[in-house]
Parts: structure tokens; C-alpha cells; sequence
């Protein structure tokens, strides 16, 4: 039975469209791997597990920008998962770096007077 046949067996099943994720990422079909992973939130809005894979997989491909929402509903439906509030804390840091702003309390390349 492929992801596919058990997708088809058990509709609501998100197992099957995590593993079409996974092969597609390993693969290299990307497009494909978020497909399946807004396939997957489509699915189980309420499932905080789709929302932080879908989030992961934006933070790790480089969009920050689209990973922000995904980890902000996956924190909001499960605030105690250390993993996503780390996720969300990296891409709140990646969006500052690719917009050129340094962290708050950064102060380092501040003028001093005196």
C-alpha cells in the first residue's frame, strides 16, 4: 500500500500526506512538498503537527515570510511545544535579517556620546 492508496483508504488521515511530503522533499520536488503540506493544513486546520511542519519547511527553504502564519497558528493551537515557539522565535530573526534590521537591544553599531 503506497501513500497514495492509504490517502485514498482513510481521506483524513494526515499520515499519507506527510509521506508524499517527505518524498517529494526528498526528491527535490518542492512545489510538491508544500502541496502536500498545505494539503495536509487543509485537511486538520486544528492540528498544530501541520501547521509546525508546514512552517518548518517555509523557515528551512529560506521564507521566513511565508513560515511566520504556519507557526503562528501552530503556536496558537498548542502554545506548549518548546519546538514551534523556537521555530517561530527563528523566523521572527530571519525576517529582521533579510529586511537589514539588527535585534533589539543591538547597540553595538550605535554612536556613542561623550
Amino acid at each position: 500500500v503506497d501513500a497514495h492508496d492509504a490517502q485514498a483508504a482513510d481521506p483524513l488521515a494526515l499520515q499519507p500526506l506527510l509521506l508524499l511530503y517527505a518524498f517529494d522533499r526528498d526528491v527535490g520536488d518542492l512545489v510538491g512538498a508544500r502541496r502536500e503540506l498545505l494539503a495536509a493544513v487543509d485537511l486538520q486546520s486544528e492540528n498544530p503537527s501541520s501547521w509546525l511542519t508546514l512552517g518548518s519547511f517555509d523557515l528551512t527553504e529560506g521564507h521566513p515570510r511565508l513560515a511566520l502564519p504556519s507557526l503562528t497558528r501552530a503556536y496558537a493551537l498548542d502554545p506548549t511545544v518548546a519546538v514551534t515557539g523556537e521555530a517561530l522565535t527563528q523566523a521572527r530573526l530571519a525576517l529582521r535579517a533579510q529586511a537589514g534590521q539588527r535585534p533589539r537591544g543591538d547597540h553595538r553599531h550605535g554612536s556613542r556620546s561623550g
